[in-house]
C-alpha cells in the first residue's frame, strides 16, 4: 500500500506536464492527419481525372505506396514530446531534491530507498505511456480509415521510439545522482543510450528489441548501484 501511495504522489506531481505533452501532440498530429487528408483528396480528384493515360495506374500506385511518410512528422513529435517529457520528470524528480537538499527529507519514511526509487520509474513510465503512448497509438489506428491502411511495422517503431525516450529518462536520472567527479564518467549513460539511437537508425525490429532490452538492463543496474552509492543531504 505505501509503494502505490508513492507512485500515485510522483503522478500527481507531473500529471500536468503528461497531459500538456499529450495535449500538443494530439494537436499537431491532426494538423499532420488533415494537411495529409487533403493533400490525397487534390490528389485522387487530380488521378481520377487522368485516369485514361497510360502508366496512371502505376504512378499513382507508387504514390500510396508513400503513405506511410505521413506518420514521419507525427513520430517526430511523438519522440520529441516524450524526450521533453522525460527531461522535465527528471529535473523534478532528482535535480530538485539535490538542488534543494531535500533527499534527506524525502528518504526520512519508512519504506526503503529502493522502493521510493521504484515508485519514481514506473510512475515515470505510466505518464510517458498515457501521454506520447496513447498519442502515438490513437493517430495509428486513425491511419486504419485512410485509402491505404498503416503497416504494423510502423505501430512498433513509434513504440521503440517511445521506449528510447525511457531509456532517455533512466540516463538523466543516473547523471543527475550520480557520484562521479568526472564529467565523462557522468555523461557515459547518455552515450550509451546515442549508441542505441545509432544502433536503431537500421530500422531493424531485432536490433530495436534486442538494443532496448540491453539498454533498458544496463542503465536500470547502473542506476540503482548509482543510487545505492550516493550520500544523499
Amino acid at each position: 500500500m505505501k509503494f502505490i501511495t508513492l507512485v500515485k504522489h510522483e503522478l500527481r506531481q507531473n500529471l500536468a506536464i503528461s497531459m500538456l505533452v499529450l495535449l500538443v501532440v494530439m494537436l499537431l498530429g491532426s494538423l499532420f492527419f488533415t494537411s495529409y487528408e487533403d493533400t490525397e483528396r487534390t490528389r485522387n480528384r487530380f488521378w481520377d481525372s487522368c485516369r485514361d493515360y497510360p502508366g496512371t495506374v502505376w504512378w499513382n500506385g507508387q504514390n500510396l505506396d508513400n503513405m506511410e511518410a505521413l506518420y514521419n512528422p507525427i513520430l517526430c513529435t511523438v519522440v520529441l514530446g516524450a524526450m521533453f517529457l522525460a527531461f522535465v520528470i527528471v529535473v523534478k524528480q532528482f535535480y530538485l531534491p539535490t538542488i534543494q537538499r531535500t533527499w534527506s527529507f524525502l528518504l526520512h519514511r519508512s519504506v526503503s530507498k529502493y522502493t521510493i526509487l521504484t515508485a519514481k520509474l514506473l510512475s515515470s513510465l505510466i505518464l510517458l505511456i498515457c501521454s506520447a503512448g496513447l498519442g502515438w497509438t490513437y493517430f495509428y489506428f486513425k491511419g486504419q480509415s485512410l485509402i491505404m491502411p498503416v503497416p504494423l511495422h510502423t505501430f512498433y517503431i513509434g513504440i521503440g521510439a517511445i521506449g528510447l525516450a525511457y531509456l532517455f529518462y533512466l540516463a538523466l536520472s543516473i547523471v543527475a545522482i550520480s557520484h562521479y567527479r568526472w564529467c565523462g564518467m557522468r555523461l557515459l549513460p547518455l552515450l550509451v543510450v546515442g549508441l542505441i539511437v545509432v544502433l536503431n537508425l537500421r530500422i531493424s525490429y531485432v536490433i530495436m528489441a534486442y538494443s532496448l532490452l540491453i539498454g533498458f538492463f544496463v542503465l536500470i543496474i547502473d542506476l540503482f548501484v548509482q543510487f545505492r552509492l550516493r550520500e544523499f543531504k
